[in-house]
């Protein structure tokens, strides 16, 4: 938690600290949009896949893992 307060605070190259519940927020909100986007949006897929393309359980889950490696090259690269 203190480091991610320290870059926080390093990456705005403002003299102000973030604090208090503007901190828990942010804190919060990014963990539930990483959680959104590298977990739940890949299940996502392969739920969609499984049951309106009518694939069965193999190729959604192979769907499904394929969007998780192709996102985590994402973030790594970016």
């Amino acid at each position: 938690m203190r480091f991610l307060t320290l870059s926080a605070n390093t990456q705005s190259g403002e003299d102000e600290k973030l604090e208090g519940p503007a901190l828990y927020l942010t804190l919060g909100l990014t963990l539930l949009v990483a959680i959104g986007i590298f977990f739940l949006a890949p299940a996502g897929v392969g739920w969609l896949s499984e049951h309106f393309l009518h694939w069965n359980a193999w190729w959604s889950n192979l769907l499904e893992g394929l969007v998780r490696l192709l996102l985590l090259i994402g973030y790594i690269w970016g």
